[in-house]
């Protein structure tokens, strides 16, 4: 009931809750508030565990039952073991339905988080600025521990001609993003904070308090704010690139290569800056970055196609007129992958034996039979696939002109 109706914990000691239970079941021995807290939390615990490997998959199952939908291109996850497992159970389950209802029997069907790679990669940076976050993490804590203590920030913030109607945000510690917006909050406010330790006579002793047996980091000091100041600006580009990443109201799989270069082609040039702090702490993120996003080869294939179908940054990388290489050139802020359109084909391939394999357990020669037994979206699938592979094959070129910042570029598709 505590839970079902998030009741606070201390219900259980409310006069009129125990006289109703008196009366109701006076057998019923009441709980204490402490009581309650430790077995809601261990209840959260266990159901925590059970949502774990298959259990995950099993809850995806229900979900695109219930939705009714019936084919699945990819399943955007993080690479924990318990992600794996959710996968493999939906290519298990799923084989058992519809024919083709996993795109390419679903080999590409996960596909990591790129926002979830970009939290790492931030993290690793982010280290580089512990002391001075945590000083203003603690300001951040200390103004919105009270109502008394947040009126006083407020006030301060008005003294200073400081618009108060931007929220304080307070980060948390697993979600990077949210570190971002602190700091960027809290140097619009900087001036506000300066002015409560001349006129808050609580300020000061607040960080002489001992936080598991250290001395609270802060206030900031002028170092701090400076670090906050850069690492803001650097950071903004992740911040952008997450949004984007994030955006459920729009296509990201064609944006996907082009932002991923923008964040390589920051790293590169902050490593190369005489600023040692800056060079340190993208030289820690480009070792996260390469980790996950080093090569072409480590992008989901089908993840690829739709980057290099969008001809504004795709170019054939051969040299000569009359005979061109196969590679096809992805480029983007000064950073280029190549792509082998035949590392393409083997999966293509596998949908055209999976529809033999279907005509020898059932003795159907003919392919007219076969495209029977097939909804109309699963044949639509199986064509596209087939002029991809006849145009890969053939080495079909085509040309055409696509305007990109005011240039119209020759694109070259082999």
């Amino acid at each position: 009931m505590i839970v079902i109706d998030e009741l606070p914990f201390s219900f259980v000691e409310g006069k009129g809750f125990r006289e109703f239970i008196r009366n109701a079941c006076p057998r019923f021995d009441i709980p204490s508030q402490r009581t309650v807290t430790r077995d809601v939390l261990q209840l959260y615990v266990d159901e925590k565990a059970m949502l774990k490997r298959e259990t995950i998959g099993k809850l995806i199952e229900t979900c695109l039952l219930d939705w009714g939908i019936k084919i699945v291109c990819t399943i955007t996850v993080d690479n924990a073991s318990e992600n794996k497992s959710a996968i493999e159970y939906m290519k298990k389950k799923m084989s058992n339905w519809k024919a083709d209802v996993m795109v390419l029997a679903g080999e590409f069907m996960h596909l990591r988080c790129c926002a979830h790679i970009i939290n790492l990669i931030v993290k690793d940076g982010l280290k580089e600025l512990d002391e001075s976050i945590a000083s203003i993490r603690n300001i951040m804590k200390y103004i919105r521990s009270s109502p008394s203590r947040l009126k006083k920030f407020k006030s301060c913030a008005k003294l200073e001609k400081i618009d108060c109607g931007r929220v304080v945000v307070m980060d948390g510690p697993t979600r990077w993003n949210l570190t971002y917006l602190m700091l960027e909050t809290a140097l619009i406010f900087q001036k506000a904070f300066e002015r409560m330790e001349d006129d808050d006579e609580f300020y000061n002793s607040y960080f002489n308090e001992s936080d598991n047996g250290r001395k609270k980091e802060g206030p900031p000091n002028m170092v701090h704010w400076d670090k906050a100041k850069k690492f803001v600006r650097f950071l903004k580009t992740f911040y952008n690139v997450t949004l984007k990443f994030s955006a459920t109201l729009s296509v990201t799989s064609n944006m996907y290569f082009n932002e991923i270069c923008k964040i390589l082609s920051l790293l590169n040039s902050m490593s190369g800056l005489g600023d040692l702090e800056l060079a340190t702490m993208a030289t820690n993120m480009k070792k996260k970055f390469n980790k996950y996003w080093s090569s072409a080869d480590q992008v989901n294939k089908l993840l690829t196609v739709s980057i290099v179908f969008d001809p504004r940054g795709c170019s054939n990388s051969g040299t000569n007129g009359t005979q061109t290489s196969n590679i096809v050139q992805l480029s983007s802020q000064n950073v280029t992958f190549e792509v082998d359109p035949n590392d393409f084909l083997v999966s293509f391939r596998k949908l055209k034996e999976r529809k033999l394999d279907i005509a020898a357990q059932n003795e159907v020669e003919s392919s007219l039979l076969i495209e029977e037994r097939l909804d109309e979206s699963c044949i639509e699938q199986t064509q596209f696939y087939e002029r991809i592979e006849s145009d890969l094959m053939l080495g079909k070129v085509e040309d055409m002109e696509v305007s990109s910042e005011g240039h119209h570029l020759p694109i070259v598709i082999h």
